[in-house]
């Protein structure tokens, strides 16, 4: 389980847990990218739908 930043080459990647759920952003992209993807992510469960 990855939490945090890593870096793969030119792949940058990002995982964070949210509510018991891992998250994973990996891309070609800013690890500053990754990580506010990853961190701006909210979990919605159905049991809170009316």
């Amino acid at each position: 389980m990855l939490q945090g930043r890593s870096q793969f080459g030119s792949m940058n990647a990002f995982g964070v847990v949210v509510n018991d759920h891992q998250i994973l952003v990996v891309g070609e992209a800013p690890a500053a990218t990754m990580q506010r993807i990853a961190t701006s992510i909210r979990f919605d469960s159905e049991a809170d739908k009316p």
